[in-house]
Parts: C-alpha cells; sequence; structure tokens
C-alpha cells in the first residue's frame, strides 16, 4: 500500500490565509473605527466652535449695549434697578445667550464688573468670564467733542469744565475740548469766549486725530471703490453697526457666517469666493489676525500701522500706512 505524504507548504497555506484574512479585517476594524472617532470629533469641534462664536458675540453685544459712564452699579442692581431683588445683575443679552454681572474682586478703583455670559448654539454651550472697564480716555480724552470748528458766540450762559477725575485722582486730566481745527485756534476760540467758559483740571485743547470713519469710506466709494467687511462677530451685531453708516458694502463676511475666526482662513477664502476674479486689497490694523493669514494666501494687504509695530518674519504687508487717512491718499481717492 502506497502512502502519500501531504505537502509541508499545501498544509500551512490555509491557515495562513485564514491568519491574513482576520488580521485584514482587524485592521480594516481598526480603520472604520478610527474613520468614525474622526468623523464624531470633527462634529464636535463644529458643534465647539459654533457654540464659542455665540458666546463671543453675545459678549460683544452685552458690552455694546452698556450704558456709557464710570458707575456699573446701575447694571449690578438689574432691570428694576433695586438690589437685593431677584433680578440682581441680569443683564440685556440677544436670543440664545444670557448675561449676569457681579462685583470682581480686588480694589473697586478703577471702576470694573465680572460679567458671565453663557450661550448655546449648533447643539454646543459655551461659558465666557470676563472682567470689563472703561478706559481712562474714552476714545478722544476731551470733554467736548465737536465734529467742526467751533465759532465765536456759540457758548450762550456758562459752561463750567472741569477736566479732573474725582473717582481716581491719579488719571490724567482731559482737554477741555477736541476739534478738526488747530490747537492754537482752538485756543483762540476759548479766550474769546471769556466769561462764557470756565475751565480747571483739564489740559490743553485736542486736535481730532482723524476724519470721521465715514467720512473715509465716502471718500474711496467716490473713487469707484467696493466695500467689504470680514469681521470677526455675528450677523446682527455687525448689522447693527453698519447702519451708522452712509455707505453700503458688497461684500460682508462675519464669523458666524464662516464658523470660525480671523487669523483662520475662512473669511479669506469666502471673500475670495464672492469677488471671484476682481482685483481686491485687504486694509486692516491686526497684524496677526489679518495681515499674516493674507501673505499665507497671496492676497495683496495694506497694514494701517497705528502703532509703530515692527513685523515678526515674513509677515510683512504690501504696503504699510499709519492711518486710513494715508490709505485713501495712496488709493487716489
Amino acid at each position: 500500500m502506497r502512502r502519500h505524504r501531504r505537502s509541508q507548504h499545501g498544509g500551512t497555506a490555509l491557515p495562513a490565509a485564514l491568519v491574513a484574512l482576520v488580521v485584514a479585517a482587524s485592521f480594516a476594524a481598526a480603520l472604520a473605527d478610527l474613520a468614525r472617532t474622526e468623523v464624531i470629533l470633527a462634529r464636535y469641534r463644529q458643534v465647539a466652535a459654533a457654540a464659542l462664536a455665540a458666546a463671543d458675540a453675545c459678549l460683544a453685544a452685552v458690552v455694546a449695549a452698556m450704558p456709557p459712564g464710570w458707575d456699573f452699579d446701575p447694571l449690578l442692581a438689574g432691570p428694576d434697578g433695586v438690589t437685593g431683588t431677584g433680578d440682581d445683575g441680569m443683564l440685556g443679552a440677544p436670543a440664545g445667550c444670557t448675561a449676569t454681572a457681579r462685583r470682581p474682586p480686588g480694589a473697586a478703583t478703577p471702576a470694573h464688573v465680572a460679567v458671565t455670559v453663557d450661550a448655546n448654539a449648533a447643539g454646543g454651550r459655551r461659558r465666557l468670564d470676563a472682567i470689563i472697564g472703561r478706559t481712562r480716555p474714552p476714545g478722544v480724552p476731551a470733554i467736548v467733542w465737536l465734529g467742526g470748528s467751533p465759532t465765536a458766540g456759540a457758548v450762550r450762559g456758562t459752561l463750567d469744565v472741569d477736566g479732573s477725575d474725582a473717582a481716581d485722582p491719579s488719571a490724567a486730566p482731559s482737554a477741555m475740548v477736541a476739534a478738526p481745527s488747530d490747537p492754537l485756534t482752538l485756543d483762540a476760540w476759548l479766550a474769546g469766549e471769556g466769561a462764557h467758559v470756565t475751565t480747571h483740571g483739564t489740559s490743553p485743547p485736542l486736535t481730532a486725530p482723524s476724519p470721521p470713519f465715514s467720512g473715509l469710506l465716502a471718500r474711496l466709494t467716490a473713487a469707484g471703490c467696493r466695500l467689504g467687511i470680514l469681521s470677526n462677530v455675528d450677523d446682527d451685531l455687525l448689522g447693527q453697526t453698519l447702519r451708522h453708516f452712509p455707505v453700503s458694502f458688497d461684500v460682508v463676511v462675519t464669523a458666524q457666517q464662516v464658523r470660525s475666526y480671523k487669523p483662520a482662513h475662512g473669511h479669506f477664502l469666502e471673500a475670495r469666493r464672492r469677488i471671484g476674479g476682481d482685483r481686491w486689497l485687504h486694509a486692516a490694523q491686526s497684524l496677526f489676525h489679518d495681515v499674516v493669514p493674507a501673505r499665507e494666501l497671496g492676497i495683496p494687504v495694506a497694514w494701517i500701522n497705528r502703532k509703530a509695530e515692527r513685523p515678526a518674519g515674513d509677515a510683512a504687508a504690501d504696503v504699510e500706512l499709519k492711518n486710513l487717512t494715508e490709505l485713501a491718499d495712496w488709493m487716489g481717492a
């Protein structure tokens, strides 16, 4: 009787194939799990970004709605204006968020208040805590700000102006008046008013630093320029601001629309998509939020370098200007 020996290779081929199949199946399962995990993480990141954008926009709206002045006590008293009631610290906020105010720890001066914002968006929730205070010189550091040159006899009766801050003796004195005129002209006007104007604790008059922003925009549109805004706020907040401008904007891109904040590329890519093949110049003050990403995407950029900063690395703009007036002049407007 003849016996046949099994081939050693043939005997192990099937187990080896099964092992390979098991390994391949395990590897495919691991890849599938990894893909599902990445999809879930991407969804969470998107939700987190939407909630953070909503919280940031809510805080901006709350700050914009705060009444002028140095006293935060009315905010702490709540809508009824009475302390010790259930609405103490409740602040008005846009839909989808709530805001409350409380006294922050530390010294009472300079005046400041702690604000907590809770926002919900796209199924996510974010909370922001902020300490809010008034800058010592709010805008132009002057008691009276005039839109034009003052004329003789403009003051009737008696005007008593005190430029010192009783709540903060260390604060620098404010000027009595600021206007788009030469300081010598303002001095002569004050002298001419004589007994009608009494000043004490004030610094010399100031010249307005630049024409109103809306006037510069009007110059650009009159020169044939189309205007656009790439903003890190939401649609509602920006819309409230744009109502004060006498010109319209052809391109408006907000953080709410692109679900990201500059310096991320979302604003710039969306603006490029809307503008199409037309030439455009991005003008901005922030080196980090605007100039750097514009350079990374090959977008011509004008840096409004008001603070005389020095660019780091290769972040230099195509043109560097001191203010928006120089921008309008440079563009021939």
